[in-house]
């Protein structure tokens, strides 16, 4: 194949890594298995025009993009869109994607994988039109992201304490919104704290991965208004890795799901794949399975 790497190198792992010899790695191990690769590193701020400029390339068969899961998330719509491959090179903080896909996290170990790897089918959603791979959340954690985003972190776990003291904002006044969800065509009405839809279902990990790249459904996770009390529990439970809690979460699998929200305030908010986003009055929800290429180790 002929790939280009694109990173960031405001990625969390990447902002202290020695680059030189990354890219030495990476240009030696995907040489020696055959394939022709060209790198561009590149700030945050560029990382968009970067990954359109080299899936755009008509010469090149897919693009490894090392970064976080925002980057990640950004290179998908495009490998999708242009319908060439992807490679995820675990440099962010949690590197969701990356986990999903069984890529190993340390970044010697993932260039050799990805190398040596094969091409599968994983499925793509989007919301309104706007493709995302891992989860579109409402309530607490467009919340989490708000507080996370106004504390300084500049390394990998200066970010995961930055997250971890995000988490307490919600405890203090949990959010609360009234919501109609159409679930594979059933109509409901509650009024929730948190409501996530995610591209395949999450399996029973510490952290909220998806179980499959290509379930061919939606996973649905669904909290109804908290008191504070609940909230602090639920929360506790979160960063202990207990996030699938019975008494709290509801939970389902469906192929389609639209939303639309009675009382939308102005500003209001979403996260798409830890991304803020600008929240809709209406947002219809589509799977395409099996629609994005990406490369996973043999």
């Amino acid at each position: 194949m002929r790939l280009r790497a694109v990173l960031n190198r405001d990625g969390g792992t990447l902002k202290t890594a020695d680059l030189e010899a990354l890219t030495t790695a990476i240009v030696s191990g995907f040489t020696a298995c055959g394939h022709v690769i060209d790198y561009d590193i590149v700030t945050g701020a560029m990382i968009g025009d970067a990954l359109e400029i080299a899936f755009s390339e008509p010469s090149v068969d897919g693009v490894i993009a090392g970064g976080g899961d925002g980057t990640v998330s950004a290179a998908a719509a495009l490998a999708w869109k242009h319908e060439k491959a992807l490679g995820v090179l675990p440099a962010g903080t949690m590197n969701l994607f990356a986990r999903t896909l069984a890529i190993p996290l340390e970044l010697n170990a993932a260039i050799a994988a990805l190398a040596e790897g094969k091409i599968a089918d994983a499925d793509i959603a989007t919301a309104n039109d706007r493709p995302f791979i891992h989860q579109f959340s409402l309530g607490i954690q467009p919340r989490m992201v708000v507080e996370r985003e106004k504390l300084d972190h500049r390394s990998r776990s200066g970010k995961i304490l930055a997250i971890a003291r995000a988490s307490l904002s919600p405890l203090l006044r949990p959010p609360a919104f009234r919501v109609e969800i159409a679930l594979d065509g059933t109509t409901e009405e509650h009024k929730v704290s948190m409501l996530a839809i995610s591209t395949n279902p999450h399996g029973v990990t510490l952290l909220p991965i998806a179980e499959s790249i290509d379930a061919g459904v939606l996973g649905v996770y669904r909290i109804d208004r908290l008191a504070m009390r609940q909230a602090f529990k639920v929360a506790i439970g979160f960063l202990h890795g207990r996030w699938r809690n019975r008494d709290t979460l509801n939970v389902c699998r469906v192929r389609s799901v639209i939303l639309r929200f009675p009382e939308i305030k102005p500003g209001a908010r979403a996260s798409i794949d830890g991304e803020l986003t600008e929240l809709h009055e209406y947002i219809e929800f589509r799977l395409h399975p099996g629609a994005l290429k990406v490369l996973v180790p043999q």
